[in-house]
Order: structure tokens, then sequence, then C-alpha cells
């Protein structure tokens, strides 16, 4: 409920939403919300993956 609350404020607004996640298993959930996976960093040398996402406003 809570997603989909705020992605309806950001599509009000008319704006896209971005978000980062270091679990790979949160990438199908939030792809069920219209978010794609843009880019992979390594901020931290041997440290886990961030995974960047983004979602074009609708």
């Amino acid at each position: 409920m809570l997603m989909q609350d705020g992605l309806a404020h950001v599509d009000e607004e008319g704006v896209g939403g971005y978000l980062e996640t270091q679990n790979e298993d949160n990438l199908a959930y939030y792809r069920r919300f219209g978010y794609e996976r843009r880019d992979t960093l390594r901020p931290v040398k041997q440290g886990p993956p961030l995974y960047t996402m983004w979602r074009p406003p609708r």
C-alpha cells in the first residue's frame, strides 16, 4: 500500500522515481511497480553491489 500511495503522488507531480537497493532479490519486487535497473555500483571495494533503479513518470 505504501508503494502504491507513494507512486500515485509522484505520478500526480509528473516526476520519476529513483531508488537504491543492495538486495538483488528486491529487483523483481520493484519491477512490479515499473522500476527498471539502471546501474550496478560498487561504492566499497569488496563490498556488496548497490543496484540503482528508475521509474519514469506515468
